[in-house]
This record gives C-alpha cells, structure tokens and sequence, in this order.
C-alpha cells in the first residue's frame, strides 16, 4: 500500500490523503493541515499538487488565483 506523510511524521495511505485533501480543497480550504487531529503541519502548495489529480490542481490554482486578486484590489 502506498502512503504518504508531511514532515512531521503522520503517516497515511496515499488515497486517503488524496482524498482528504481534494475535499478539503472542494470545501473551499485552502488552509490544509496534516490529518492527525493534533496536529497543525500545513500542506505547501507543492505539496498538495504531488497528492491532488488534475482537475481538483486547477481548482487549487485558481483559488490562489482569486485570492492573489483580492489582495491586490484592496
């Protein structure tokens, strides 16, 4: 079984992350910590496109996107 895990160690299968981390990007969270629940090691943007398939990285990019506008028209 493939797995994954950031820096702190967490270790979780590959497809779970996946998951995890598309329907955290779907929801609109950008934000995307480690799926132990104590712990608060967020995701880099590198890092989840190494986990996401291509059309949830599209989404991802584009709320960068929106976000990059917005502060700049501020």
């Amino acid at each position: 079984m493939k797995t994954y895990s950031l820096a702190c160690g967490h270790r979780y299968c590959f497809d779970c992350y996946q998951h995890y981390v598309s329907s955290k990007i779907t929801d609109y969270d950008i934000k995307i910590q480690c799926m132990h629940t104590q712990c608060k090691l967020r995701f880099d943007d590198a890092q989840v496109k190494k986990i996401i398939k291509e059309g949830v990285a599209e989404k991802f990019d584009f709320f960068f996107f929106l976000l990059f506008l917005k502060l700049i028209l501020k």
